[in-house]
């Protein structure tokens, strides 16, 4: 379909076309820089734990469109992902909807037919013009804003989280839109506040935790503390907890008791994300961190695993901060960082400039890349990829196999 302005309108269109009837106060909205998917997956755990069904769509996806669309935390066939597809494309009178687009409408639609309690989506991009802002949703939740897409959403702090608080809707009378949010950084306070006079609605701010780490070589345990207990879980470091924490305050702002459902948040595991898989009889661990701030936090996060020497294999996605994603692995001590191409609007090697000098080895083609550092490195090496969740993506489709 040719290009067309950001709009909402396709997406409502499709929406009333099919009919689709669903409740407002049973839809969860989640955006933000970075954080979003393991939120909305940490607060699927929760409801699910409290006896409720559960509809979460997500994006991108690491090896199958079908990972976007799942039921209580079961992804949709291929089969049934055709049906719906094939059973909205024939009921449509146009082709205006983009690949999201439709996507989105497909989640929709599947979680209806399901009868789900509650329906979680997660934000593509930004958020004022992004396809989920078109399914009407009565709370709304922030996660970390940082920088990234600065060539769509802004080149300022405030100009990037204008177009994620675009999925707030202004309280109208005798309704009030629920926003659960991460602390704004302190430079677009005032912007923060002049927005929430002009919205109305329930704000409510992340509760404070704490988070601790408990050394065990190349599988540290991450602990998360809180008002409500302390709880062991899988999603490491500093912005798991983070996370953890925010989806709790959604889900005590719902109505629920957190305490009586930590113990649902200890498997949450959220793809792509320091998981390790086995190459070549290595293992790998792919943290698809793929802008500053994420790689400021996988940088605090690596000092919990134990290793001699850290191999990574990164590759970054065009419109991305390069440098800034890049130098700080290059300081790095003990540290050999291999350049590769990312499978998806990647960089090319030869457009990395200046840092290819800096690099131990690159190449356009990230498997050898790959195998050839599972050579080198030793079984008390770490071995890490990141830059990209496409090149994370495409590296656990080929070797599979998940530890």
């Amino acid at each position: 379909m040719p290009d067309r302005a950001p709009s909402l309108l396709p997406t409502t269109e499709a929406i009333e076309e099919l009919k689709l009837q669903y409740d407002p106060h049973r839809v969860i909205l989640v955006a933000g820089t970075n954080g979003k998917g393991t939120t909305a997956a940490a607060l699927e755990s929760l409801l699910l734990s409290a006896g409720q069904s559960v509809g979460l769509y997500t994006s991108p996806h690491l090896e199958s469109t079908c990972e976007r669309i799942r039921v209580n935390k079961k992804e949709i066939s291929q089969s049934d992902f055709l049906e719906v597809f094939s059973e909205i494309n024939s009921s449509l009178k146009h082709d205006k909807l983009t690949h999201f687009e439709m996507l989105t409408i497909m989640a929709l639609k599947t979680f209806i037919d399901e009868k789900v309690d509650w329906m979680i989506f997660e934000v593509g991009l930004g958020g004022t013009w992004d396809a989920t802002n078109a399914v009407k949703h009565a709370t709304s939740v922030i996660a970390k804003i940082g920088y990234d897409h600065e060539h769509i959403l802004g080149k300022t702090l405030w100009e990037i989280l204008q177009n994620k608080l675009g999925i707030v809707k202004k309280s109208e009378s005798g309704s009030q839109h629920l926003i659960v949010h991460q602390p704004f950084p302190v430079e677009v306070q005032k912007q923060v506040e002049s927005f929430k006079a002009s919205v109305g609605g329930r704000w409510i701010e992340r509760v404070p935790f704490d988070y601790s780490t408990k050394p065990n070589g190349l599988d540290p345990k991450f602990f998360i503390h809180t008002k409500w207990g302390d709880q062991e879980n899988s999603m490491v470091g500093k912005r798991g907890a983070e996370n953890i924490a925010l989806a709790l305050t959604v889900f005590s702002s719902l109505g629920f008791i957190p305490e009586n459902h930590l113990q649902s948040i200890k498997n949450v595991n959220w793809p792509g994300r320091m998981e390790s898989i086995l190459v070549k009889g290595k293992r790998v661990f792919l943290s698809g961190d793929h802008n500053p701030q994420g790689i400021e936090s996988l940088l605090e996060i690596l000092p919990n695993y134990k290793f001699e020497r850290l191999f990574i294999l990164a590759g970054v996605g065009k419109n991305k901060d390069l440098e800034n994603i890049l130098a700080p692995l290059f300081k790095l001590t003990d540290c050999e960082v291999y350049l590769t191409e990312t499978p998806f609007q990647g960089f090319k090697v030869s457009e990395y400039g200046n840092w290819l000098a800096a690099a131990k080895e690159y190449r356009a083609d990230p498997y050898s890349l790959l195998e050839l550092i599972c050579e080198r490195a030793s079984a008390k090496d770490l071995i890490l990829v990141t830059g990209s969740i496409y090149l994370c993506g495409d590296i656990k489709k080929k070797y599979r196999k998940v530890i």
